[in-house]
């Protein structure tokens, strides 16, 4: 076993803290930090993704708010852990780094579906940043802009205040 597995199977499931200690180890370990084009740290990430998603989206994210680029493979196995219904919080750290995921065509249909699905979820913070996702899918595929436009005019009358601001966001920066 890797020593990133390793210490994958020992995080407490919680710790963010306990992951950017993660994040820094194999970063500086293995990885020249200066290419950070070289998809290397990712395609390490994602060897454990099916036995950690909630840790390994964390880190991706981490990774692509640290300039590290997503191949188009990363993005469909994101993209298709995304459809098939994850824990809430590796949905929420795909969701959050959205407009850094090329979509393919293939994919728009569901991924749009799945948006829409989640602007009822329990979760404030999946709603947010679905609604989010949906913008920037409208960025990528115009077909989708009317409505999701309307979508977000509608959520400034039924949803939450904290959410209201977040959508007003996104409606300025879509303009």
């Amino acid at each position: 076993m890797s020593l990133l597995g390793k210490k994958l199977d020992n995080w407490d499931g919680k710790s963010t803290d306990d992951l950017r200690h993660i994040y820094a180890s194999i970063e500086s370990a293995h990885f020249d930090s200066a290419k950070r084009q070289n998809p290397s740290l990712i395609d390490a990430l994602m060897r454990h993704f099916p036995q950690h998603p909630i840790a390994v989206t964390w880190l991706v994210k981490h990774a692509v708010e640290n300039d590290y680029s997503l191949s188009l493979l990363h993005n469909e196995k994101l993209l298709e852990h995304l459809l098939e219904n994850p824990t809430w919080q590796s949905m929420l750290h795909i969701l959050q780094i959205s407009e850094h995921l090329t979509i393919s065509k293939s994919l728009t249909t569901a991924l749009y579906a799945k948006l829409r699905h989640n602007l009822s979820h329990d979760n404030k913070f999946i709603r947010a940043w679905s609604y989010h996702a949906l913008a920037v899918l409208t960025k990528q595929y115009s077909e989708f802009k009317q409505e999701v436009n309307e979508l977000l005019r509608m959520a400034l009358t039924d949803e939450a205040p904290s959410l209201k601001a977040r959508i007003r966001g996104i409606l300025k920066n879509t303009k």
